[in-house]
């Protein structure tokens, strides 16, 4: 994220400008936890509150995207695109895979008030990335073969 693009409102902490970093090189979401990690790489000096407050600053200010799991207690970080985006998370290792296109493009001819206008939506879908699926099939092939 270039200064141009930062806020004139929001003041350019070092920490903010670490979780933005952090968020930019990542992946996929991020928890509170991982953020701490990955800037703890780099940086000895951090609290959790500050990084708490870094991440409400920088959610209020729109710059990054919180995500609560149905399942999970914990939020997740995104740097917000300005689109919304949803995720095929795994049953086991809980990794997250992008998915590129929105599924529900296609269900909004089919909301029986046709003056209907959706503002935004939330879908999660859960199973089994490969690597984990083959872990259990060998599993239970070994627990027949016992």
């Amino acid at each position: 994220m270039t200064d141009s693009k930062w806020p004139k409102d929001l003041k350019k902490t070092r920490v903010r400008q670490a979780i933005v970093n952090v968020l930019r090189e990542a992946s996929s979401p991020l928890s509170a936890l991982q953020i701490t990690t990955e800037i703890l790489k780099s940086d000895d000096k951090i609290w959790p509150s500050t990084l708490y407050r870094g991440l409400d600053a920088l959610v209020s200010a729109e710059l990054v995207r919180r995500i609560a799991l149905t399942e999970s207690s914990a939020a997740l970080y995104e740097l917000s695109t300005h689109r919304h985006s949803h995720y095929a998370i795994c049953l086991d290792c809980r990794k997250m895979f992008a998915i590129h296109n929105c599924p529900l493009t296609n269900y909004e001819p089919l909301i029986a008030d046709k003056d209907f206008t959706i503002m935004n939506h939330k879908m999660e879908i859960y199973g089994y990335c490969g690597a984990c699926l083959k872990k259990r099939i060998d599993k239970s092939n070994r627990e027949r073969n016992q």
